[in-house]
């Protein structure tokens, strides 16, 4: 499903994806096994997101959190998704975008 995350945004909008990981308020300070999870998550799950731009966040549950996630998202520079370029700027049909493609791939890769 993370590659057809991927070819929706497309590599020039990543850079404005944000992973926020949450329930922090439900473990000790500095737990080993939530930083471990979330290394795993990042760097095995998400990797590729993260190597292509995306940040990441932690959110405790609480306001000050939910603002320090939001407020710089809402700075960052405008930028089209790969799916609206394709489907609005090349007039390409949903089945023939990079995200549709994907997909139908992962459709037929369940059917067999």
């Amino acid at each position: 499903m993370l590659d057809v995350f991927e070819k929706l945004c497309g590599p020039n909008s990543l850079h404005n994806v944000v992973i926020v990981t949450t329930k922090w308020d439900q473990l000790p300070k500095d737990d080993p096994i939530g930083e471990s999870r979330e290394d795993e998550l990042l760097n095995d799950h998400m990797a590729m997101l993260v190597k292509l731009g995306a940040k990441h966040a932690r959110h405790d549950n609480s306001i000050e959190s939910v603002l320090r996630i939001v407020r710089p998202v809402m700075c960052y520079p405008t930028t089209k998704a790969r799916l609206q370029e394709e489907l609005v700027d090349e007039g390409k049909g949903l089945q023939d975008t990079e995200a549709g493609k994907q997909v139908a791939q992962d459709l037929r890769d369940k059917i067999d």
